[in-house]
């Protein structure tokens, strides 16, 4: 019974040798992990050759996999998009993208009604019948009645500049004088750090660093929304495990997508891999065979295989030159003109002849006696 159990290996036996089994490559299989797909043979082992897509397209899961129960979805706080153009500060919640505060779709213009649309966004509607202008730059709510621009409220005249001190003219409206350099500010843009006022504007500082230190992500940096660290597929990259090579980017994440084979050739060690250091081998013990038919008692010593004694090639035929060939083992030469027993009493003189016994000449067995028949 040669079968190993084990589906990556081709089970045969050999009269000689015995039971053999060579590794399988290519061949489907089952790894056993709900983790991976198209798995196939490689050196006699199953490996899963590629990681099962657990992305579920939603930004407010973290998207695992278990070997046993395969795709897992656990939710996670952090950033989104609702969809809703009518909603801002989006965020995560239970496994869901929420936008809450809406959007300020004020354009200032007094004479347009202003609302959002959940697809397109801020709207502004043309409405001229709502709206005035009473000539003073530092009232709002301007209203036709009675035929009359009225104003009440000051505007808001703060532009949003950090680095601006906002006041109102009458005449000229808001104006926005320059604070002193240096003053502490925020360009908008979470690309940079360490934003300072210049000349009544904030001059951006330097760029983030957006390095994740993985690989396998392609970093970048949106203006809006800060770091960005996409997952990449391909490319090379070092899974920290000794034991694989080729190591490549999938999703995100760098796989080894081949094992190391740390077979050294010699059947007297122990082969195997260790994650951190790689390849290792042990001396072992027991039988072995050294290749050489012309040695006996064959065993392991120091990691290598050593043969003791030779094989008696005896054939017992006297026309043989009895040796031994390393490869072939015993062999048997034949050989002429030496003495030899053809096993017949009748011929007095056996020579051997290309490897076989003639009897030579016939042996005189006239007893003199004319009554008998020699």
């Amino acid at each position: 019974q040669c079968d190993d159990g084990n589906p990556c290996t081709d089970d045969t036996c050999h009269k000689a040798k015995g039971c053999g089994n060579a590794a399988y490559n290519t061949n489907p299989c089952d790894d056993g992990s709900k983790c991976t797909t198209q798995d196939m043979c490689w050196e006699g082992k199953c490996v899963g050759k590629k990681p099962l897509d657990c992305d579920d397209g939603n930004p407010c899961t973290k998207d695992t996999c278990h070997k046993t129960k395969g795709c897992d979805y656990c939710p996670r706080p952090g950033k989104c998009d609702d969809g809703n153009a009518c909603t801002t500060k989006d965020g995560c919640k239970a496994g869901k993208c929420v936008g809450s505060t809406p959007p300020n779709c004020d354009d200032g213009k007094p004479c347009t009604d202003d609302s959002c649309n959940k697809t397109k966004g801020c709207v502004n509607a043309a409405n001229n019948s709502n709206a005035c202008d009473d000539g003073n730059a530092c009232t709002t709510k301007d209203g036709c009645k009675a035929g009359k621009c009225t104003g009440s409220t000051p505007p808001n005249c703060d532009d949003g500049n950090p680095c601006t001190k906002d006041a109102c003219d009458k005449s000229k409206g808001c104006v926005h004088t320059a604070v002193s350099d240096s003053a502490t500010c925020s360009d908008g843009n979470k690309c940079t750090s360490g934003d300072a006022c210049k000349g009544g504007k904030c001059a951006s500082g330097k760029p983030v660093s957006c390095d994740d230190g993985n690989a396998c992500t392609k970093d970048s940096c949106d203006s809006a929304k800060g770091c960005r660290n996409d997952a990449a597929t391909g490319g090379s990259c070092d899974d920290g495990d000794a034991c694989t090579d080729k190591d490549a980017c999938w999703a995100g994440q760098c796989v080894g997508k081949t094992p190391v084979s740390c077979d050294d050739g010699e059947v007297c060690t122990k082969d195997w891999c260790d994650k951190a250091t790689g390849c290792a081998h042990a001396p072992r013990s027991g039988s072995c065979d050294d290749g050489n038919k012309c040695t006996v008692a064959d065993a392991c010593k120091a990691g290598k295989c050593n043969g003791s004694g030779a094989p008696n090639c005896d054939d017992g035929d006297a026309c043989t030159e009895d040796g031994c060939h390393q490869a072939k083992g015993c062999v048997h030469v034949p050989t002429s003109g030496n003495s030899c027993d053809d096993g017949s009493k009748c011929t007095p003189k056996d020579v051997c002849a290309k490897g076989k016994c003639v009897g030579q000449g016939s042996k005189n067995c006239d007893d003199g006696n004319p009554c008998t028949k020699d």
